[in-house]
């Protein structure tokens, strides 16, 4: 037997596990990084209107005590009403279109994952007719003189 050993032949090239571990983190990483800023600016519309709705409720306090008649009470409410379901519409998309990133950073995650693997499971060249046919050769003639 030869001093250098040949290892054994895969059909599929391993990489290291490190290796795979990394550009799994790193994936991770940048997703999470910008599901975050995109959670970020939608926490800051969401405090901005609850800020506008504190505001609008104390206009709307200071309208009905500054209120000679009661004949402008309804249109001081219907103001403060109609800002207030604007707001809430309002949100209502933003927690969908939150929803609907948070879907798609999973089906881009998930993607990544399984070319990841892909590459990772890629086979190896299969072995050239010229060093399979002596193989096969001695295999026949092992056969034959059992």
């Amino acid at each position: 037997m030869s001093d250098q050993a040949k290892p054994a032949t895969w059909p599929f090239a391993l990489p290291s596990l490190a290796d795979a571990m990394q550009r799994q983190m790193d994936t991770w990483v940048k997703e999470q990084s910008a599901l975050l800023d995109e959670t970020q600016k939608t926490l800051a519309r969401w405090t901005k209107r609850r800020q506008e709705a504190m505001e609008a409720t104390s206009r709307t306090f200071q309208a009905i005590l500054g209120c000679k008649d009661a004949g402008g009470l309804p249109a001081v409410y219907n103001d403060w009403l109609t800002g207030s379901i604007d707001r809430l519409v309002a949100d209502m998309h933003d927690a969908r279109d939150e929803t609907l990133r948070l879907a798609e950073f999973g089906q881009k995650s998930m993607a990544a994952l399984m070319q990841q693997c892909e590459a990772a499971a890629s086979p190896i060249a299969p072995p050239s007719a010229a060093t399979e046919a002596p193989r096969a050769k001695a295999e026949l003639r092992g056969q034959a003189a059992e």
